[in-house]
């Protein structure tokens, strides 16, 4: 009987060092998804909408050009999302912006014409809606006056005007 429980405590402290070797070494190999705990959530927020809107421009760019389709590899040779641990583009792969192909590395296409593609669409990806961590009515409604901005500022703009200013800078 001895035997047993004294099996069971050595069992679960075993397991214990080996979940906790895990996490040092995800850590040890990836600094920035700790240091991404400690950050602001409005800071994590920007780099995601940023991070967005940098990838559908490129994917958009490669579809519009026709030039060689973006897969993850090469997303992430070019420093988008390095050693995050992501298999598909962040926030726009769950929100039907852009579809993999059958091909082996799979690419990335956008979803729809990129005409009908909004900026905004893009960031409401990406922020996720529903951060309602602002708890003063006065914050509340500075939220909100943000929001209004970013939407008037974004009417009408699409992943094609974003694509076609980046073709024609030099």
């Amino acid at each position: 009987m001895a035997a047993a429980v004294l099996f069971i405590i050595w069992l679960n402290i075993s397991w214990l060092i080996v979940l906790v070797g895990a996490h040092i070494a995800r850590y040890a190999q990836y600094p920035h998804l700790l240091r991404r705990h400690l950050d602001s959530p409005q800071v994590g927020q920007i780099h995601d909408q940023t991070l967005a809107l940098d990838v559908m421009a490129a994917i958009g760019r490669t579809h519009y050009l026709d030039e060689p389709k973006w897969t993850l590899e090469a997303l992430t040779a070019a420093g988008w999302f390095a050693g995050s641990g992501r298999t598909a583009p962040p926030s726009t792969a769950g929100g039907g912006l852009i579809v993999a192909t059958n091909d082996e590395p799979e690419a990335y296409l956008p979803a729809r014409a990129i005409e009908t593609i909004g900026l905004r669409e893009i960031l409401d990806i990406a922020r996720a809606r529903g951060d309602e961590s602002a708890r003063q009515a006065a914050v509340q409604a500075v939220v909100v006056d943000l929001e209004q901005a970013i939407a008037e500022n974004l009417e009408g703009k699409t992943l094609k005007d974003l694509v076609a200013a980046d073709a024609a800078a030099p």
